[in-house]
C-alpha cells in the first residue's frame, strides 16, 4: 500500500471527529490517495489537504512540500525535453 494510504486514510477513525471524514474522502482508499497526490501535481488546493494533516503529523509536512517540489521539477524537465524535442524535428 501506498504510504499516504497506509498511514492516513485506513487509520482515519484515530483523526480527531472534524477531519475524519476529510481525511477518509482524502486518503480513504489507494484511488483516492492517487487522486489526492495528482491533485497535489496541480496545485490545486493543496495547502488545504497539507494543513489539515500537518495538525496530526507535522513532518508530513515536509513531505508535501518536498512532493510539490519535486513534481513541478518534474513535469518542467518533461516539458522542457519535449520542446527542445520538437525545435531538434
Amino acid at each position: 500500500r501506498a504510504l499516504p494510504t497506509q498511514k492516513r486514510g485506513h487509520e482515519a477513525r484515530l483523526w480527531p471527529e472534524e477531519d475524519r471524514d476529510q481525511i477518509e474522502k482524502w486518503f480513504g482508499s489507494m484511488g483516492r490517495s492517487m487522486d489526492t497526490l495528482f491533485q497535489f501535481l496541480t496545485l490545486a488546493d493543496w495547502s488545504t489537504i497539507t494543513r489539515v494533516v500537518a495538525k496530526e503529523i507535522p513532518a508530513m509536512l515536509y513531505f508535501f512540500v518536498g512532493y510539490v517540489i519535486f513534481a513541478a521539477m518534474v513535469i518542467l524537465s518533461l516539458l522542457t525535453g519535449v520542446l527542445a524535442d520538437h525545435i531538434n524535428n
